[in-house]
């Protein structure tokens, strides 16, 4: 169970909440992970109104298999809607180990055709690492980006390693693969649902990742709780929201709809009621 905090630690927060309500203002909000698991099953119009209904503006694209043919459509609704793609979901596997798989290839030549400056959030299934060293390790990863990298030099389309639990998911990891590659485009995005066990470490480890963090999904934590919560309903939350506040964070904030079986409007808007429960406590 976390402390509470005393008055004087309060007190500078309380300092700082003007700031705070900057970093969870709407325009810094990304909806995340809303696309596979809304049982409304949206189309992309439907949800460019559901976003803008909950006044949010910024979207990172999680697909599957049967939602690339809509890519393209996708894409234009947003930008038609006023709603900014920041982010696009990459996940590399067994089959991407050799060259680019033929839906990767499709979903970034869709994004150039477009004329997008999304960053490609891109995640690794850890069944691809051996048991090989982590200066061997590293150099597959830097191989893997280079490829993509390749495919968008010269774009406005940026990248970032995407913490997905396993080795890659540890800060430290990150940093040394972002330092190792030498891509001026790759950045860190941080999702607090996959890093329970790094909770403890939460202040040095953003520490570590802010030269390059450019997003930070929050979520409820509760250290031996469920791992997706809405936010404010976890003992860690209030403590979490100040380690942020004083990082000096200035990034994008992602919210996640990672529910099954809801209607992921819902689900938002309950996360987002979270936000501003725990910028008000600061208040009274």
């Amino acid at each position: 169970m976390v402390a509470d905090f005393c008055s004087d630690e309060k007190a500078r927060i309380m300092a700082k909440k003007t700031d705070l309500n900057s970093l969870f203002s709407s325009e810094k909000l990304i909806a995340w992970c809303i696309i596979p698991y809304d049982s409304r099953y949206r189309n992309a119009t439907e949800r460019a109104f559901m976003l803008k209904r909950l006044g949010l503006t910024k979207l990172a694209w999680d697909w599957r298999g049967e939602h690339l043919p809509f890519a393209r459509h996708e894409f234009e609704v947003m930008k038609e809607s006023g709603i900014d793609v920041v982010g696009i979901w990459i996940w590399i596997d067994q089959n991407s180990l050799d060259s680019l798989s033929a839906d990767m290839v499709q979903l970034i030549d869709e994004i150039l055709r477009a004329g997008m400056s999304s960053r490609l959030w891109i995640g690794f299934d850890e069944d691809i690492f051996s048991e090989s060293k982590d200066s061997e390790k590293i150099r597959l990863v830097c191989e893997i980006l280079d490829r993509i990298h390749v495919k968008i030099k010269g774009s406005p389309v940026g990248m970032a390693l995407y913490n997905h639990g396993g080795w890659l998911g540890h800060p430290e990891t990150m940093v040394s693969i972002v330092k190792a590659c030498g891509i001026e485009s790759l950045g860190i995005v941080y999702n607090l649902h996959h890093a329970h066990d790094q909770i403890h470490n939460l202040k040095n480890n953003l520490e570590l990742m802010l030269p390059y963090l450019v997003s930070l999904s929050m979520n409820g934590m509760e250290l031996n709780g469920p791992k997706i919560l809405d936010i404010g309903l976890g003992s860690w939350d209030e403590q979490i929201l100040n380690i942020i506040a004083e990082s000096g964070f200035g990034g994008d904030i992602g919210i996640l709809g990672h529910t099954h079986g809801e209607d992921v409007e819902l689900v938002l808007d309950r996360n987002l009621k979270g936000i501003q429960k725990l910028l008000s406590q600061w208040s009274g």
